[in-house]
């Protein structure tokens, strides 16, 4: 289970664009699988600004459950002097997020300060991200520490 809160944050990463140190985003995507549209003749919402992620559609995926998160990223544990050090990204089953800079081989660490380590700090982060005003990913990529942060909007 410890490799679920993991999963929470990476997919979290893949539902909004980022900002990362001098990174610019350009895009965003939908949160939901199918593009989390609107029924026919409902009127679609504005798309959240690039970089971004809105809080309905943040709202719509938490509401989906961990098991939706869970499917969108393959982590391994990272250990570094025999200690946990984070998630190592392993792997994108339906492909690398379009609207961050996540990349396999990146390790997250934390997610909103939080440790995600052991399945109740997943499950801690999960409920927090309900009223978080944003996302913060911290990761370590090629030795170095960088952190991601998304924006939420409403």
């Amino acid at each position: 289970m410890t490799r679920a809160a993991a999963l929470l944050a990476l997919a979290c990463l893949a539902a909004c664009g980022g900002a990362a140190a001098s990174l610019a985003i350009e895009e965003t995507v939908d949160l939901l699988p199918g593009g989390g549209g609107e029924p026919p003749g409902a009127a679609a919402p504005a798309p959240a600004r690039p970089g971004t992620v809105s809080r309905s559609d943040l709202d719509e995926l938490l509401a989906a459950g961990p098991a939706a998160l869970l499917a969108r990223v393959e982590t391994a544990p990272e250990r570094e002097g025999g200690r946990f050090a984070g998630f190592r990204i392993t792997g994108f089953p339906g492909g690398p997020p379009a609207a961050v800079d996540l990349r396999v081989g990146d390790v997250v660490v934390r997610v909103n300060g939080r440790g995600i380590e052991r399945p109740e700090q997943y499950f801690e982060v999960f409920r927090a991200l309900a009223g978080a005003a944003e996302i913060r990913f911290e990761i370590i990529r090629d030795g170095a520490p960088l952190t991601l942060t998304c924006p939420v909007v409403d």
